[in-house]
């Protein structure tokens, strides 16, 4: 066989492999994303039950986030740093629901809910006034997402102290 020759086979070789390392790398990035769609939604309930655990385990962070929800501004510094903490918190993982979104790992519906909840804790008064003061805090991508949404009275879902009895502020009607 000559130089020639052998150069011929070992561009045809290369050639195959180079093929077969495109195959390849197809296949895994195809196997990568079938793993990252089924793991999204069960991060996203985590990250809710997380979130949620934390008034559940402690009753007077409960009783705080009520008396937030009615007045940001009536709170002191400290339990509006405790607040914003768990507020804050929320709106952060609804930055990576965003972008779970936008990579197409999770459905619209998905997002809607996520964004609708935090829509309902910006609707009560201490919402509002919390995330006045706080949205720069936040990603542009969900201050967009926010600020779309509550310019547009008709797509808001009530907030939370309209519809969740535990966040009414019973105070003045208690006897």
């Amino acid at each position: 066989m000559t130089l020639q020759e052998w150069g011929a086979v070992g561009e045809f070789v290369g050639g195959v492999a180079v093929i077969a390392t495109l195959v390849y790398l197809a296949v895994q990035t195809r196997q990568a994303r079938r793993s990252a769609w089924a793991q999204a939604p069960q991060w996203i309930s985590d990250g809710y039950r997380d979130w949620i655990s934390a008034p559940r385990a402690d009753a007077e962070l409960g009783a705080l986030i009520i008396r937030a929800t009615h007045g940001w501004n009536d709170l002191t510094k400290i339990d509006q740093m405790r607040s914003h903490a768990w507020w804050g918190e929320k709106v952060v993982h609804l930055d990576a629901v965003l972008t779970l979104y936008d990579q197409g790992l999770i459905d619209e519906m998905r997002k809607r809910a996520w964004v609708d909840d935090c829509l309902m804790m910006v609707g009560t008064p201490g919402g509002a006034e919390w995330w006045s003061q706080s949205k720069i805090l936040f990603t542009p991508q969900v201050r967009n997402e926010i600020e779309r949404r509550l310019e547009d009275p008709s797509t808001l879902p009530p907030p939370w102290s309209e519809i969740l009895p535990f966040f009414r502020d019973d105070s003045s009607t208690a006897s």
